[in-house]
């Protein structure tokens, strides 16, 4: 699925867009050409590439559609003219040009260097794994859905418990459903506690937040298996859509953390990422840095879980549920991709 990231990137962009002709084609910047295609066909890119949207730069690795205009994002599609525009997607150069028709066919861009998100751009990271939630099922290679405590919750609260049947995939998304059932609650999780554990590396999932509730507790988080290695990479209260929390723990109950605020950060997916490197743990949002510290910073090797959690039963911070709070929400997971050093 596609992965959505301001950046600071300059791209090479013609100010001038011809009207989109019948028929067109794609060149890549090495002087191959792509099978012909016809107004409204889709162009599958086979990894991330770039787009102009006016304002704000993304990155996406969906489908490059033919259907004029200038480059902007429309659902899940960047789109482009026809004629003798071209575009530079980060190290490719897609060129339009007018050929034979052909209603067949589609082509398929494969760049042969991927790109690394930019708070690790021009170094020597590479993707060693990753979900990108393209199934219809949980890969029980990758995951469990009853976390490491055998079904009892992260929040500890007596009237919530997890339920298997609550995480799903299905359309590029993982999605953990909430739901009330009387006076108790039931949410979900997924962990790598069974199968891999990381040390070290950039973490980043692309995630979207459920609707305002109070009570609602979203996480992404990588845990040691005790509470001096804790690294949450995003917390949410939904008791409050402005702010997120990015806390790592160590020691004898200590902690850092930083509160980024925003208008509403449910309203659309976010980028939560963070560097772990021996001497220092980095957070990011959409590609920004938010905080950086190096005291304490963990060793040992840790397992990825993202789960959602309603009610607080270890202290009165998550808070819980009330009147106003749906009775069902979703917490939903575009993917996941840790990147190491070669």
């Amino acid at each position: 699925m596609s992965s959505y990231a301001a950046a600071a990137l300059t791209l090479g962009l013609m100010a001038q867009f011809a009207p989109l002709a019948p028929t067109s084609a794609l060149m890549l910047g090495d002087g191959r050409t792509t099978a012909p295609v016809v107004e409204g066909k889709p162009i599958e890119v086979a990894i991330g590439f770039y787009a102009l949207d006016f304002a704000r730069v993304t990155s996406r690795d969906e489908s490059f559609d033919l259907t004029g205009g200038a480059p902007a994002l429309n659902g899940g599609s960047a789109r482009a003219s026809a004629g003798s525009s071209t575009v530079s997607f980060a190290s490719v150069s897609v060129t339009t040009t007018s050929v034979q028709p052909d209603p067949t066919t589609t082509a398929t861009v494969n760049p042969t260097t991927p790109t690394l998100p930019p708070p690790i751009s021009r170094t020597n990271y590479q993707l060693v794994w990753s979900d990108e939630f393209n199934g219809t099922s949980v890969d029980a290679s990758k995951w469990n859905k009853v976390g490491p405590w055998g079904h009892s919750v992260a929040s500890g609260w007596a009237n919530f418990s997890y339920l298997t049947s609550n995480v799903s995939v299905a359309n590029g998304l993982a999605t953990i459903t909430v739901h009330k059932s009387g006076s108790n609650w039931n949410g979900g999780i997924l962990s790598t506690d069974t199968t891999k554990r990381f040390q070290y590396g950039f973490v980043e999932v692309r995630a979207k937040l459920p609707p305002k509730g109070p009570g609602f507790w979203p996480g992404i988080w990588l845990y040691g298996g005790t509470s001096s290695d804790e690294l949450d990479m995003m917390e949410w209260l939904g008791r409050d859509v402005t702010t997120v929390y990015q806390t790592y723990h160590y020691g004898s109950g200590q902690q850092q953390g930083v509160s980024p605020k925003s208008s509403d950060w449910t309203t659309d997916y976010h980028l939560f990422q963070m560097k772990w490197e021996p001497s220092r743990i980095t957070y990011y949002i959409d590609n920004v840095q938010t905080a950086s510290w190096t005291q304490g910073v963990p060793a040992r090797q840790m397992y990825l879980m993202f789960n959602f959690d309603v009610g607080d039963g270890v202290s009165p911070w998550g808070g819980y549920p009330d009147g106003s709070t749906p009775t069902t929400a979703t917490f939903n997971v575009d993917y996941v991709r840790v990147y190491q050093h070669s």
